[in-house]
Parts: structure tokens; C-alpha cells; sequence
């Protein structure tokens, strides 16, 4: 049964017992007014019959004289008609039968004052029913009272009408009601069930995996609030669902980033050894001059330390990046920094016959700063700078202070980085030129672990470079107080 049906019949069923309840208290409550006006009806009745017994001179004796004016005002008032003589037994009774109380004694409180001459009296007569009420007149005969005449009525009777008339009026009502319950109930339902289908559209759109989803409402409801909470969900849902793909993207180039890093390691490993196995081998199966061992002897040497430096490059970036290495960082001078790291880079530079130029402020240049870890990236980009250059070049390195940040440049001769290398160029194992990769070794971690280090200072590496023109690297590091 849908939900529109339910709430019809809840609504139409409370509705009717609502009536049920209401005429139920209604009907006692007209019982009682019927009651009391029949009552009232009755000494009003008896007010104006006593005038009429007053001047009727009908002596008591004659008995059918008498039963023919009670039996005519019965009918006439829809009583019944008694009439004592002055000792209160009952000497004519309209009803007949079984039911007649002629030869049976009224008892006197009820008619005392009646026996007295005074007006209709009200009282509840038990003699002819539970429900019987009786108004007591004087009966005259001429100035004497000479018996009491009592007018009866059965107020059963009045409560069965009252009753009736109840029962219709809740009939009539029960049934307007009830079409007015249908017709709110109708509106009412669909004003509920519209939302619902929405929302149960919304969840099965949901489960489908379309998260993107909104319940439009103008409501301030309950309903409404519900369907907030289900925009808001689905919100909640979407921007969840878009972290986890990004996740799952990140992850991917993660996994495949670390494939293409396995894969150039081993073949950066298998380089080397592949010499070093070979020249080895040579040397006690094929070489057997002295200049040609000699020669042997250093290609194994060079492809030795190659190998060394990869090993080495490798577990220090590995321990850079889980935190292991310590980066104490202190008040540092980067003029006295930058030109003790170039005197260090001199000798390399001059067996590659390569000039090293620096050009840095006269005053000192203080930062905060892991002085270790900072020499090892300007290091770095010194020796790929002489690397890269041809002989008779020069690599010049400047500090400059601009906006509160000191640039250290790093500029050389080389051949210049595509275009199209540029942004890969600090990747792990990253090497664009690779036919220079036989001439020019190495392992292409020296760009990844100088940039590590310059963001670890809250810096910035940057590089511009034009084919033909060399390369230049710049460390951007702030001064302020870290």
C-alpha cells in the first residue's frame, strides 16, 4: 500500500473517530437538555392546565365524566393523566391494564402541597417508571380541594428522540467530514509524497554512482530538513568520491612513477656492472698489453664510482624524504656559503677546463638555514652546470637579494634544455638528452634532491633554459626568520 493510501485512511479514520467521540458527548449532553426542558415543558404544561381544572366543575363522584377530560387532556398533552381523591389514593388513571394505578396510594410529599392549593409542582414519579416525571395540580371542586390531578410523563421516550437525532446529526456529519478528510488527505498526501519520490529518486541515482544530485525545495519542514541533508549528502558524497579518484589517479602515477624509477635504476645499475664485468673479464682473457690494461683498469675505476655515487644518491634521497637526516637549521652567511662551495667546485671544474666565476654582495647575506644540506643542492648544480659545459666555458654563480629572498643563480654554457623537457627535468632518473647520457654520466637524482632540499627551506628552484644558449637554475631562499 503506497503512502499516499495509508495517510487517506489515518486521516479519514481519525477523522471519524473524532465524530464518534463528539457525538457520543454530545448525545449525553442533549439527553440532559432534553431532560430538562421536558421537565420544564411539564410545569409549564401544568401552568396552563390548572387555570382550566380551576374552573371545571366536575364533582368527583362521576367518575365517567372525569375519564373522559383526563383521557382528552392526555392525549392532547402526550401524558398521562392521574387524579387522587384528598387522601391521595388514585381513583382514575388513563392507563389501563396491568399497568394502572387506581385503588394505589400516591404518597403524600409528593402532593402535599398540591392538597394545599398551591401551584405545579415538578417531581420524579418512581410509581410509574425509573424515568417519570409528574407535575401535581389541585384539583377544585368548587373554593375545596378535593384531590390532586398529576400529569405524567415517561422521559425515556424524550431520550430515544434525543438520541436519534443525535445519531443522524453524527451520520450527516461523519459523512462531510469524511469528504472534506478525502479531499485535505489527497493534498495533504502528495504535499508529503512529492519530496519523497524525489528523494527516493535522488538515493536510487545515488546507488547508480551518479553523486551529483539536488533536491529542490521550498519547504522549512521536516521534509525540507530532509532534504537538505540529502543535498548536502550527496555533496559530501561527490567531493568524497572526486578525492578518492584523485587518489586513485595520484596513486596510479605513484605506481607507475615508481615502475619508470625501477626501471632506470636497473638499468643505471646494469650500466656499470656490465662494464666493470666485462673490462674484468678482459683483463685476464683478452688484454695483454700493459697501456691497454691500464686502460681497462680505469674504465672500471670510473664505471666503480659511477656506481658509487648512484648507490649514494639514492639511499640520500630515500633517507631525505622518510625525515631520517637531520636538517638542523641555524643563522647562516650565504655570501661566505656561496663561495666556499664554489672554491670546493674549482677542481672539478678545472678537470672538466671549465671556469667557475662568483659574484656575490660584499656585506654578509644572513639566513636561516640547514648549511649542510643547502651546500650539497648548490653542489649539485655546480657540477651539472661544468658538466654540461663545454671546455674553455664558464659557470657563473651570483647571490642577490631582492623583496627580502636572496637568489643564488647558477648559469652555464651548455647545450640548453628543449622546451618540451623543461617541466620533467627534476623528476627522479630524468635525463632529456639521452644521447648525451653516454658522454655526460649520471644518475639523474641530482636535480631531484637539490630541489628536496631548497623547498625543505620554505624556497623555491627554478630554471630557465634556451636550446643553444645554456641553462640557468636559480635557488630562491626568504630571509625572514623561519
Amino acid at each position: 500500500m503506497s503512502i499516499r493510501a495509508k495517510l487517506t485512511i489515518s486521516f479519514v479514520a481519525v477523522i471519524l473517530l473524532v465524530a464518534l467521540i463528539m457525538g457520543v458527548y454530545q448525545a449525553q449532553l442533549l439527553d440532559q437538555l432534553f431532560r430538562r426542558i421536558a421537565s420544564r415543558q411539564m410545569v409549564l404544561l401544568g401552568e396552563r392546565v390548572e387555570p382550566l381544572v380551576k374552573s371545571l366543575d366536575v364533582p368527583a363522584t362521576d367518575a365517567q365524566a372525569l375519564r373522559r377530560f383526563l383521557s382528552g387532556l392526555a392525549l392532547l398533552s402526550e401524558s398521562r393523566v392521574l387524579l387522587t381523591d384528598d387522601r391521595g389514593i388514585v381513583i382514575v388513571d388513563t392507563a389501563e391494564g396491568a399497568n394502572s394505578l387506581v385503588g394505589r396510594t400516591v404518597p403524600p410529599r409528593l402532593i402535599s402541597k398540591a392538597m394545599q392549593g398551591a401551584g405545579p409542582e415538578r417531581f420524579d414519579f418512581p410509581m410509574v417508571g425509573p424515568d417519570a416525571v409528574g407535575v401535581a395540580l389541585p384539583w377544585w371542586t368548587g373554593d375545596r380541594v378535593t384531590g390532586v390531578m398529576i400529569i405524567v410523563r415517561s422521559l425515556k421516550q424524550v431520550s430515544s428522540i434525543a438520541n436519534r437525532e443525535v445519531l443522524a446529526f453524527v451520520i450527516r456529519a461523519g459523512i462531510v467530514a469524511s469528504g472534506v478528510t478525502l479531499v485535505v488527505a489527497l493534498v495533504l498526501s502528495r504535499s508529503i509524497t512529492s519530496p519523497l519520490k524525489k528523494m527516493a529518486g535522488v538515493a536510487r541515482a545515488i546507488s547508480r554512482g551518479e553523486f551529483r544530485q539536488h533536491i529542490e525545495t521550498d519547504s522549512d519542514d521536516e521534509l525540507g530538513e530532509l532534504a537538505s541533508a540529502m543535498n548536502v549528502m550527496s555533496q559530501e558524497i561527490s567531493r568524497l568520491v572526486e578525492g578518492l579518484t584523485e587518489e586513485k589517479n595520484k596513486l596510479r602515477r605513484v605506481m607507475e612513477e615508481r615502475q619508470k624509477m625501477l626501471s632506470d635504476i636497473s638499468h643505471d645499475l646494469r650500466t656499470p656492472v656490465t662494464s666493470i664485468k666485462g673490462f674484468a673479464e678482459a683483463l685476464t682473457d683478452v688484454i695483454k698489453t700493459e697501456d691497454d690494461r691500464r686502460r681497462a683498469i680505469g674504465i672500471i675505476r670510473d664505471e666503480a664510482e659511477r656506481l658509487s655515487m648512484l648507490v649514494e644518491d639514492l639511499f640520500l634521497l630515500v633517507r631525505l624524504e622518510s625525515g631520517e637526516l637531520p636538517f638542523p637549521m641555524s643563522k647562516s652567511d650565504l655570501t661566505r656559503l656561496v663561495r666556499e662551495t664554489v672554491a670546493r667546485m674549482e677542481p672539478v671544474a678545472s678537470e672538466r677546463q671549465v671556469v667557475i666565476s662568483v659574484d656575490t654582495p660584499a656585506n654578509p647575506v644572513e639566513a636561516t638555514i640547514c648549511e649542510d644540506r643547502l651546500v650539497q643542492a648548490l653542489s649539485n648544480l655546480i657540477d651539472n652546470a661544468t658538466k654540461y659545459s663545454p671546455p674553455g666555458g664558464e659557470v657563473r654563480v651570483s647571490l642577490r637579494v631582492e623583496d627580502s629572498n636572496a637568489r643564488i643563480s647558477v648559469a652555464d654554457q651548455g647545450p640548453g634544455i628543449p622546451a618540451e623537457d623543461l617541466p620533467h627535468i627534476f623528476e627522479r632518473f630524468y635525463r632529456g638528452d639521452k644521447s648525451r647520457s653516454g658522454t655526460k654520466p649520471g644518475a639523474g637524482l641530482g636535480l631531484s634532491i637539490a630541489r628536496f632540499i631548497v623547498e625543505k627551506h620554505g624556497g623555491a628552484l627554478d630554471v630557465e633554459s634556451k636550446v643553444g644558449h645554456g641553462s640557468t637554475f636559480t635557488i630562491t631562499l626568504p630571509l625572514e626568520k623561519r
